[in-house]
């Protein structure tokens, strides 16, 4: 807890909610900061909150505000966000600046997981989930994709 408070950056903090398998809902509500003594980004897994029931932004906020008082984390320490991009995440944070005015609006804090972006590009492309992937996963003919000069469009 020392090396948390004696950082000498913000406190940034992934949030991630998952069920597990026997159905119920955690919170990790992980941070990550610059080390006084090393010099080197640190991490630590400050929470994993239980949701018993369905896991709502409002039970997630709450969680975050208990972890911060526990950890004494003031509020104008605190980073950026990272979270996956489940809207519950986003209005996280907006419930969260109604406790927390040193909070900068939520566009400026939220960054979105880039592992789980990609794991659903991946994902679109190899299940074909969505049409918007069989249009992507197309070949393109020699003319899509370039403009055609005045000489190569024929009149009907």
């Amino acid at each position: 807890m020392r090396r948390l408070r004696n950082s000498i950056s913000k406190i940034h903090f992934s949030v991630d909610v998952w069920s597990s398998p026997t159905r119920t809902n955690l919170q990790a509500i992980c941070c990550h900061f610059l080390d006084e003594k090393t010099r080197k980004v640190t991490k630590a897994c400050l929470a994993l909150a239980n949701h018993p029931e369905q896991y709502r932004a409002e039970e997630q906020a709450d969680a975050f505000l208990r972890v911060i008082k526990e950890y004494n984390i003031s509020h104008n320490r605190i980073g950026a966000f990272v979270s996956d991009n489940h809207g519950s995440n986003d209005k996280m944070i907006r419930i969260l600046k109604k406790d927390i005015e040193e909070l900068p609006p939520v566009e400026h804090i939220r960054v979105r997981c880039l592992g789980h972006v990609i794991n659903l590009a991946a994902s679109a492309f190899i299940y074909k989930q969505n049409n918007e992937a069989d249009e992507l996963s197309k070949p393109l003919l020699p003319t899509q994709g370039k403009k055609k000069d005045k000489d190569e469009i024929k009149a009907p």
